[in-house]
């Protein structure tokens, strides 16, 4: 793939405690360029406003070099810790700053702010992601210690939280048995996983990825997310109005 992506997220504070996707991060291997844009989701939060020395919501951004609104997000390569956490990400050693940024989701202690990749979709439908499940904070401590307990490639289940009042579309994830809740669906999933699950819950299904029994509590689960759009609907997990870019084509 010559271009990679991956989407900035604004987190509007209480009380509606929503997210906002606000701007795609890109880089192209044939120019060797760094390129950001903000997406029409910065114009729904009238909170939200434009990152240093990228004031023009209007305007593409291109670098050499990787801005510092997203080089501060990523552990620095000299760090002695920098070596676990990339296994924590599941990633290799070689991993490049938009590979990381898309697993990570980029946050820091008290941030509004959230990176995540973007969900490649195949020609025929189908489609592969790998997320860490949100809110482990909120977690007791069985529910923690039931991750622990968990193996690669098993079977998790997402069950609809339409009473959520942060947001309608909320997903929960839970275990087999014994059945515990161990957090949620991330939100920028959450919308497109849930149609698919009132449609057709067997087009999608979640399975255990990584198990990091040492890592911080946001790395400590990473799953997979496999299935197939059905054919006659226009599902997509990027195609809302808050991920286009506010730059005419």
């Amino acid at each position: 793939m010559s271009t990679k992506s991956v989407y900035l997220a604004y987190k509007k504070g209480l009380p509606s405690n929503t997210w906002h996707v606000v701007g795609i991060l890109s880089y192209s291997n044939k120019t060797k360029l760094y390129s950001f844009e903000y997406t029409k989701g910065a114009l729904e939060d009238m909170t939200f406003r434009p990152f240093n020395g990228m004031e023009d919501l209007y305007k593409r951004y291109e670098s050499q070099e990787l801005y510092p609104l997203f080089k501060n997000r990523i552990l620095y390569e000299k760090r002695p810790e920098y070596s676990q956490f990339i296994e924590w990400l599941g990633l290799n050693k070689d991993a490049n700053p938009l590979d990381i940024l898309s697993v990570s989701g980029g946050q820091r202690i008290t941030d509004t702010l959230q990176t995540f990749g973007k969900v490649e979709t195949k020609e025929n439908g189908e489609f592969s992601h790998s997320f860490f499940i949100h809110s482990l904070s909120w977690l007791n401590a069985y529910q923690v210690d039931r991750i622990s307990l968990l193996k690669p490639h098993e079977k998790l289940y997402f069950c609809l939280d339409p009473q959520n009042k942060f947001d309608p579309n909320a997903v929960l994830i839970r275990t087999g048995e014994p059945k515990e809740i161990i957090g949620y669906c991330p939100r920028y999933l959450s919308a497109t996983v849930s149609k698919l699950l009132n449609k057709d819950p067997n087009s999608i299904s979640l399975e255990v990825n990584i198990v990091n029994k040492d890592a911080p509590l946001q790395y400590r689960l990473k799953c997979l997310l496999k299935g197939k759009f059905p054919s006659d609907s226009n599902f997509s997990f990027n195609s809302s109005e808050e991920f286009q870019s506010l730059i005419a084509p």
